[in-house]
């Protein structure tokens, strides 16, 4: 039996946020550590982490299946 892949509402959630921020004004920003850039940036590592783990689960569902 395969594992599912984890999807996340929060990460679409983020995004279509951030969108939305970007159409008021692109160069936002709320103070020093609080701006759009940082948002993007932490979405974007997030998002990598995400796939990591999504292709790590691939891998091992693969390695299952050999060895089965």
């Amino acid at each position: 039996m395969t594992r599912r892949k984890r999807s996340t509402r929060i990460l679409e959630k983020a995004e279509f946020r951030v969108a939305g921020l970007k159409a008021v004004d692109p160069n936002i920003s709320f103070d020093d550590t609080h701006n759009l850039q940082n948002l993007t940036q932490l979405i974007d590592n997030f998002h990598n982490m995400f796939d990591e783990y999504n292709a790590a689960i691939a891998m091992i569902d693969s390695s299952r299946k050999k060895l089965d």
